[in-house]
């Protein structure tokens, strides 16, 4: 098993960390990172809490620099721009936070709006009918004059995708999308990843220790461990990985 797409991928990889190393003081995150992900592809980077893939995601979209090492968007070098030059990135990579983050002073449309106004410079009725296709998408157009406190913590997840998806990114980025959800919501936000992943085409990297939910929807799981790539490969291959830290994962699904 290695680090690259396993089911027939595109020749060229979307996304590439190339020997990426990240250290916060004495403590070393990511130890020389390597690895591609291709485009329409659902990919799980899996791994306890420490192991780096929160630091690895965020790197996509400027929150952090590598020490050294380089990573490309579509063949450009993300690893030295300048905060400015982020921002049509930022438009083509949305990052969906652990969190919600949603403004509580808006509505459910008001925050979905948002970006689309500040971002792409959307008014009148082209605002109006992205934002109320994207509400539909994810059936919450019923909710688009609530405030957020009114919501639960699923719906809130709910209008931070759409928030997101409202910008018709290429690639979507998910923090731990699943975590403080019941079995019940979980399993819609994983159909809702795979669907508008399927819809959209686009590329989705999830990260997650949640391996249910990457057996359940991912084309391939990559295990970070200490920094580093432990292993990659398709579901399948994934179940026959006889390391044990592997299967410690698979346990406890």
């Amino acid at each position: 098993m290695n680090n690259q797409k396993q089911t027939n991928p595109s020749p060229s990889p979307i996304i590439s960390f190339l020997q990426v190393r990240k250290s916060f003081g004495n403590n070393v995150v990511l130890k020389n990172v390597t690895l591609d992900i291709y485009p329409g592809e659902i990919i799980f980077i899996i791994g306890r809490s420490g192991s780096g893939k929160s630091v690895l995601l965020k790197h996509l979209v400027g929150l952090i620099r590598p020490d050294s090492g380089d990573i490309f968007f579509k063949a450009q070098n993300l690893s030295h721009l300048k905060e400015n030059e982020f921002f049509p990135i930022r438009q083509k990579v949305g990052l969906i936070f652990q969190q919600p983050a949603l403004f509580d002073s808006l509505t459910v449309y008001e925050n979905v709006a948002f970006g689309l106004q500040r971002l792409q410079k959307r008014s009148g009725k082209e605002l109006e009918d992205q934002i109320n296709k994207v509400l539909a998408t994810l059936a919450i157009s019923d909710l688009k004059n609530r405030k957020p406190n009114t919501l639960s913590f699923g719906q809130q997840k709910r209008v931070a995708i759409a928030r997101t998806i409202a910008l018709n990114p290429e690639v979507l980025l998910f923090d731990e999308p699943t975590t403080g959800l019941d079995p019940v919501a979980t399993t819609v936000v994983n159909g809702l990843i795979a669907s508008l992943s399927r819809k959209m085409k686009t590329t989705s990297v999830v990260v997650s220790h949640d391996m249910h939910s990457a057996f359940t929807i991912a084309d391939r799981i990559v295990i970070l461990h200490e920094g580093e790539v432990l292993v990659g490969g398709t579901p399948a291959e994934i179940k026959q990985c006889s390391h044990p830290l592997v299967q410690e994962f698979i346990k406890e699904v």
